[in-house]
């Protein structure tokens, strides 16, 4: 029996050893953490002291509540650094400014990225009734309510504990209800009547999304049916004009230095601008264009030092175009085919946002061991390696914006949804660095993303797969003859705009049934769509 005594003796002591263990780690964690948030605490209150040319002091808060104007203009500085700092000590103070001030700053105020305009509207919606007003104030100007905002407004709004919820919810009424203001605005301004009036308990509900678009169905109809219908129909194009107004400004300013001349002088003193990474890489593509020779040390700066990697790409370029070393158009053999790649700044900037996509996705789900082990890992590396500190944070569409670690969320990310699909797997992803997104992974190749849509399910038919989206609508994942998958979108498959109302369902004779607002939706084993009016008791349900 001495076996089953030391058998005994030895699990005892495993168990224990166990214990001490997690007892070390914890200890060791929570010092790792205490030390990280002390550190970043005086990190970023040294940031605000240097920017306001004061010495950093234990009585740095007391002074700044003293002189909250001089906090908030902090939100405009030049130092990306300085502009994150002065938030978050907003953030975590919570401090109350009057109303005046907030409008004098928010319209003296520099913001060449709309991060500021953006937190002061959270910063304001929190005011109750004065808050109330000025978010108005923004949703009937004449300029549209980017998503960015308006995803600070419905972040500020959510919380029924921070504003006058009988107050906002009028205020948005009346926007909505007025023609005056734009069509893109009164989307948004429905948008966040629906976070509104969403139920309270609606953590509990199975998608929070559909939660969202039931609510908005009810908004729309407590407003009047012209409007209703205007507005609902506008929604699912406002973020597609917002991008093709931003591509429009893009190609004007990449074609402001096409017919420069020989001469070249201002697209040469527009290199020296690194701030406006676009006029810089249009003003080195039209030197190589019209072939100023003199321009070449300025490129070769350029090529050398700028900040962004497509526009030093660009610059190369059009360095080796002026030695002769590369034709500006490329060469074509008798078969029609370019002998070498035409590439301008559009093309860069699109094989950047590939190479940034392929870079972040090779991993997406992760057991729950392997992730608090990289969390340890990180919290470690942090603790012993202070220096990385920060990391550079590509999406696309959208400048490369540098934030600290703690800031920037970088995590491997879970899908929504996934499916197995033509010898791989289709991932869907409704939130993270890319906000959302359809993925095909294929063992031993590079993800391919293939839609931004914020997928919420997949139902396989005879013809593909479904793929269900939100304000997208149905799109379908077809494998194509070589192997490679496309995604088309149903025509009209979602006529009025915000998704599925509720869940689709299979009918007896194979056809998928989905619906929006008054109309129900059916989808053939072919492909094909139909569409069937809902009575108006269907409607109002």
């Amino acid at each position: 029996m001495t076996w089953k005594r030391f058998f005994r003796w030895f699990l005892r002591a495993a168990f224990a050893c166990l214990g001490l263990f997690i007892i070390i780690a914890g200890i060791v964690w929570y010092m790792i953490h205490a030390a990280r948030a002390e550190r970043w605490r005086r990190s970023y209150e040294g940031h605000i002291a240097t920017a306001l040319g004061w010495e950093q002091r234990d009585d740095l808060e007391k002074r700044l509540k003293a002189q909250p104007t001089l906090l908030l203009s902090l939100l405009g500085h030049d130092s990306q650094r300085v502009r994150q700092a002065a938030q978050l000590f907003l953030e975590s103070r919570r401090y109350q400014i009057d109303e005046a001030t907030l409008d004098s700053i928010a319209a003296e105020i520099r913001d060449p990225d709309g991060v500021a305009r953006g937190f002061l509207v959270k910063l304001l919606a929190s005011y109750r009734r004065d808050g109330v007003r000025r978010v108005a104030d923004f949703y009937r100007s004449t300029e549209v309510v980017k998503p960015e905002l308006q995803a600070a407004i419905e972040g500020a709004v959510e919380n029924p504990l921070s504003y006058s919820n009988d107050d906002l919810i009028q205020g948005l009424i009346g926007i909505v209800r007025d023609d005056a203001v734009m069509v893109g605005n009164r989307c948004r301004a429905i948008a966040a009547l629906g976070y509104l009036r969403m139920p309270d308990k609606r953590h509990e509900a199975t998608d929070g999304r559909f939660a969202v678009i039931a609510s908005l169905r009810d908004c729309l109809t407590g407003v009047s049916e012209p409007v209703a219908t205007a507005v609902a129909s506008a929604l699912l194009h406002i973020d597609e004009e917002a991008a093709r107004a931003k591509e429009m400004v893009q190609s004007e300013k990449a074609g402001e230095f096409r017919n420069l001349g020989e001469d070249g002088g201002e697209a040469i003193a527009a290199l020296a601008d690194q701030s406006d990474w676009h006029r810089v890489g249009a003003a080195a593509d039209a030197l190589a264009l019209n072939g100023v020779i003199r321009a070449i040390p300025e490129l070769q700066k350029v090529a050398e030092s700028h900040w962004y990697r497509p526009v030093r790409r660009t610059a190369q370029r059009a360095v080796r175009v002026l030695h002769g070393k590369e034709p500006y158009l490329p060469e074509v053999d008798e078969k029609g085919r370019f002998k070498t790649p035409l590439q301008d700044l559009g093309w860069y900037i699109e094989d950047e946002i590939k190479e940034w996509g392929n870079r972040s996705n090779r991993e997406r789900s992760t057991s729950s061991f392997r992730r608090i082990g990289g969390e340890l890992l990180r919290e470690c590396r942090g603790y012993f390696f202070p220096l990385i500190h920060e990391v550079e944070f590509r999406r696309p569409g959208r400048l490369p914006k540098r934030m600290a670690l703690e800031d920037a969320g970088i995590q491997f990310l879970r899908p929504q949804c996934a499916v197995s699909f033509a010898g791989g797997k289709l991932l869907g992803f409704n939130q993270g660095e890319w906000g959302c997104g359809l993925v095909f992974y294929r063992k031993g190749e590079i993800p391919q993303y293939l839609a931004p849509a914020g997928v919420t399910d997949f139902i396989p038919m005879p013809f593909g797969m479904l793929v269900l989206a939100f304000h997208e609508g149905v799109l379908v994942a077809k494998q194509s003859t070589d192997g490679s998958l496309n995604v088309v979108s149903l025509p009209k498959a979602l006529p009025i705009g915000f998704g599925m109302m509720g869940p689709p369902r299979m009918m007896p004779n194979g056809e998928l049934k989905t619906g929006c607002i008054g109309v129900d939706v059916y989808i053939t084993p072919t492909g094909d769509v139909r569409f069937v009016e809902q009575s108006p008791a269907e409607s109002s349900r």
